[in-house]
Parts: C-alpha cells; structure tokens; sequence
C-alpha cells in the first residue's frame, strides 16, 4: 500500500470548535469529495486511526450532523476500516521527528 495523492485545507472558524469525531468526518468528506473524479463507482476502504468512526450508524441517533454526513457517506462506496495509529501512512510523515 501507498499514498498516491495528499490533499488538505484549512478549518473555518466554526469548524474548529466542533469535536473530534465530526472533525475526522470533515476531513472524510472533504478528501472523498477532493478525489470524486477517480472513486466514483468503485470500491473505497478509508483507513482511520479513529475508531469510533466504525460506529458511525449508532452514533447518528446522537447528532443531526453526523446522521446528515452518514447519509452522504452512504452516497460514496466506502467502507471504513480501522487501523492503529502507528501504523497509518498518513501519520507517517509526522512522526518522523
């Protein structure tokens, strides 16, 4: 497995007091919206050091935000996959110091 493209953009202000499980889903979205051109109609596993983003369906009865961002996710063919911290290949570049 490798990275194939890195994309980011900064938080709007109102984004930076949300909690750590919508700001995970934001950068979710914001990269399967990035790379629409290239995943459309096919199979997307997103590898998370998140876990509770596993639980997404459960936790949609909590917040009317996570169950509107659990519906566009279900427009993606994605399915997420958790994976320890450590060895994630995104986190790789900032743990090099």
């Amino acid at each position: 497995m490798h990275a194939v493209s890195y994309a980011s953009r900064k938080l709007l202000d109102r984004e930076t007091r949300y909690p750590i499980i919508q700001l995970e889903l934001l950068a979710i979205f914001f990269a399967l919206n990035k790379f629409k051109q290239w995943i459309y109609a096919r199979n997307v596993i997103v590898h998370t050091d998140h876990r509770p983003i596993q639980f997404l369906n459960s936790l949609t009865k909590h917040s009317p935000r996570l169950a509107h961002w659990y519906l566009k996710f279900q427009e993606f063919n994605a399915t997420t996959e958790y994976v320890r911290g450590d060895e994630q290949l995104a986190d790789y570049l900032t743990r090099l110091a």
